[in-house]
């Protein structure tokens, strides 16, 4: 009977010490490095809506990490984000800076349309055009209006002849146009004249009416001309935004094939190693993911 009790505290004690053994080696183990936890799933109403860093927003983690973690990576402040779903983002040349291609802003069909109204070399070229008929229209009607010269003219000469002849003076008297006595022939004096000329057009048999109005009817070419190069812009901005749209949702679509090729990949896998499939359906799976695989590239 003593013997028994004593044998079996003695299994006890012994069982005890292994127990504390295993615990302190346990405690003495630095802790395992453990994998990141994969980011959430979003949604189809999520998509395309989301920061470029997935970490939810809270309290700023510490600069210290556990052995064998790594130092977790937080977009710096004011770094850009997504575009929402359905808009391409278009950079601004006014916001870009040398040499920096991430500064960016999003666009709707709206402000793209109205950004290359407003910058395309056609566009403006055929604004000018307009401002130029406009201009002659109003050199054709100056015809309209008098004419007012004013002529003034100095000469030095001899007394052969006491006219001038002007621009539109036909001839005219010098100022003290009579002969000098005692003069000769060759004797040289100082000479003076001035003029003033007003032309006032009474009648041109319509010339200048079908002037101005020819003028006109430029303007209103060079107005149509430039509805039909704003029309041109604007229709290709629309086809290459909507084209940009459906190149977004190419991509996205060829993602989620490659995706559920791949969940099909890792069921056919582990159904092979459980026994469960044939091998034949793994290998199918595999030319499936290849197959999206290119697809997404080709997109």
């Amino acid at each position: 009977m003593f013997r028994t009790r004593s044998a079996h505290w003695m299994v006890r004690w012994i069982l005890a010490g292994a127990t504390l053994t295993v615990a302190a080696s346990a405690q003495e183990q630095p802790p395992t490095p453990q994998a990141p936890a994969p980011p959430p799933r979003l949604d189809e109403d999520d998509r395309g809506q989301v920061p470029l860093d997935p970490t939810p927003p809270g309290p700023a983690p510490s600069s210290q990490t556990a052995p064998g973690q790594e130092p977790s990576r937080q977009a710096p402040p004011g770094s850009p984000h997504l575009a929402p779903a359905g808009s391409p983002t278009i950079p601004l040349a006014d916001d870009a800076l040398p040499g920096d291609t991430t500064v960016a802003k999003p666009l709707n069909l709206e402000q793209a349309v109205a950004l290359a109204l407003s910058r395309h070399p056609r566009v403006v070229a055929a604004k000018h055009q307009v401002t130029a008929a406009e201009a002659q229209v109003g050199v054709a009607q100056s015809r309209y209006y008098p004419q007012v010269n004013l002529w003034v003219q100095y000469l030095r000469g001899t007394e052969n002849g006491n006219l001038a002849v002007f621009h539109s003076v036909p001839g005219s008297s010098r100022i003290g146009g009579s002969r000098r006595d005692n003069v000769g022939p060759f004797d040289t004096h100082n000479n003076y004249h001035a003029a003033l000329t007003v032309h006032q057009l009474l009648h041109d048999f319509g010339r200048t009416q079908g002037a101005v109005a020819a003028q006109k009817a430029l303007v209103e070419a060079a107005k149509m001309n430039e509805r039909l190069v704003e029309q041109e812009i604007t229709f290709r901005v629309t086809q290459a935004y909507y084209e940009a749209l459906a190149g977004e949702e190419v991509v996205r679509v060829a993602e989620e094939a490659l995706t559920r090729a791949q969940r099909v990949l890792e069921l056919a896998t582990a159904g092979q190693e459980a026994g469960l499939r044939q091998p034949s359906e793994k290998a199918r799976a595999e030319a499936d993911v290849a197959t999206a695989e290119v697809v997404r590239i080709e997109a």
